[in-house]
């Protein structure tokens, strides 16, 4: 079986302040991630200030933009019962 592997970047206050061994612990973060966490404390404005004096990095979100689409998860028949049904941590 084909392992998926990659780097977790975990974000903002709820990243800066996460115990990664208590979340992998919990099933929240899987096992095989636990040694490639990236705390990035403040992305958004990072990202932010990255658009601001970045004039590609502003064409990069527009172009991000032009390809967004809107779901309204609410309106999905059946979604809040998958959601909740999905988010039973495993310990």
């Amino acid at each position: 079986r084909n392992r998926v592997s990659g780097t977790l970047y975990l974000c903002g206050g709820f990243g800066n302040h996460i115990d990664v061994s208590e979340a992998v612990r919990i099933g929240m973060i899987p096992q095989f991630l636990s040694g490639s966490v990236i705390h990035k404390g403040n992305a958004a404005l990072s990202g932010a200030a990255a658009m601001l004096f970045d004039e590609k990095m502003r064409e990069k979100g527009r172009c991000f933009a032009e390809k967004a689409e809107v779901i309204n998860l609410a309106l999905e028949e059946d979604f809040q019962n998958r959601f909740i049904a999905s988010i039973d941590f495993p310990h």
